[in-house]
């Protein structure tokens, strides 16, 4: 049963922002507190990292004590609570194969979307994220004012997808299966128009097949210039296809956005380094130097702008934990993480994104994150 609700939950996740649009409330959230409750009742063995839960724990009171200052800093405080009760719930379950559900159902949630945004640019256009799909209804798919949303839920899903194939023994079929889905997600990756989103899928890819590229320099010439013709591709559908409502047009002057930000942030008042100018703050402080407000555009540089350089180094302790948790077990686990290396390469990816995005703020890869941190726990105590 409640492996049924774990596959539930991840099916439900990229489905977020289309069930909110059409429902009214997002589903995956009342799935999981279904989950901690049956997972409470009948699991007395949990199984959690002391150090990531007094990191995340400390990362939260800081944020409640943030809340004084800017009362929207309960919102992001309330999102990481919501994480952090999904890692309790991972850390319940005690079969790695049971936890593979849960990247199935991800798997699964990310091509329905998929299949759904790329039918509907040929059927209803699309407006930012926005899609008029064929009943006519506006959907966000990502919950997200922009496109880009979309992109680290694709991330992911290719990184689950290419897990779930080389660990299970599969027939030609079946490989062919993998391919599609893998076609599809890369479809729908290319059409969010997301430069960063396939810097940091190509990124995924070069960590994959590292050793090939580097012992065989045909690969290496290849690899570049697939790097090189997809940015070719992106621009000439800028040009041709830039009508003001689209993808392509919301991209337009993205760069030189990043490039501005750059410039004021250099020149932002710095004598609250260790407790931030408050969260939300940043736009405003961008709009008084360049005349428009703008996120950040990064993770890591909004947290240390906003909330300070106590928080920047507790958030990186939490991206960087479970590479250095692979690291210190990496003898124990150097048979089986020839597996579990698509998903830890899929999370370094998207920490990379997340130089060019404020997307930290997204239940699917805090949710594989944990995932992932629980199957090598269980790896470890066997």
């Amino acid at each position: 049963m409640t492996k049924l609700l774990l596959y539930t939950f991840a099916f439900l996740i990229p489905l977020g922002g289309i069930l909110s649009n059409v429902l009214g409330f997002k589903t995956a959230p009342l799935i999981l507190l279904l989950l901690l409750f049956l997972r409470l009742i009948f699991t007395k063995k949990i199984i959690f990292s002391k150090s990531i839960f007094i990191v995340f724990t400390c990362f939260i009171l800081i944020l409640l004590i943030h809340f004084f200052r800017e009362m929207t800093t309960i919102i992001l405080a309330g999102s990481f609570i919501y994480y952090l009760i999904i890692g309790l719930v991972f850390a319940s379950y005690t079969d790695n194969e049971t936890l593979d559900s849960f990247y199935v159902g991800y798997i699964h949630g990310v091509l329905l979307v998929s299949v759904l945004f790329i039918s509907s640019l040929f059927n209803g256009g699309i407006s930012n994220s926005i899609v008029d799909w064929q009943f006519g209804i506006p959907v966000n798919i990502s919950g997200m004012g922009n496109p880009n949303g979309w992109s680290p839920f694709l991330i992911l899903a290719i990184a689950a997808n290419d897990y779930i194939r080389h660990k299970k023994r599969f027939n030609l079929n079946s490989s062919n299966i993998h391919h599609l889905f893998t076609l599809i997600f890369l479809t729908s990756l290319v059409f969010t128009f997301s430069r960063a989103a396939i810097v940091s899928v190509i990124i995924y890819y070069f960590i994959i097949y590292r050793r090939i590229i580097f012992y065989k320099p045909i690969f290496l010439g290849s690899f570049i210039a697939i790097f090189l013709s997809f940015f070719l591709v992106l621009d000439s559908f800028e040009i041709t296809s830039g009508e003001t409502g689209t993808v392509a047009s919301n991209k337009e002057g993205s760069i030189d956005i990043r490039t501005d930000v750059l410039k004021a942030v250099t020149t932002l008042p710095w004598d609250n380094v260790f407790i931030g100018n408050g969260y939300g703050t940043s736009q405003a402080l961008i709009e008084e130097r360049i005349g428009y407000p703008v996120s950040l555009h990064n993770v890591y540089l909004a947290t240390l702008v906003e909330l300070g350089l106590v928080q920047f180094f507790l958030l990186l302790m939490i991206c960087i934990y479970p590479f250095i948790f692979v690291f210190n077990f990496r003898k124990k686990l150097k048979v089986k993480m020839i597996f579990y290396e698509y998903i830890l390469a899929g999370i370094f990816a998207s920490l990379v994104y997340w130089l060019f995005h404020e997307s930290h703020i997204n239940t699917a890869f805090w949710a594989i994150y944990f995932c992932f941190i629980q199957q090598v726990n269980l790896i470890k105590h066997d």
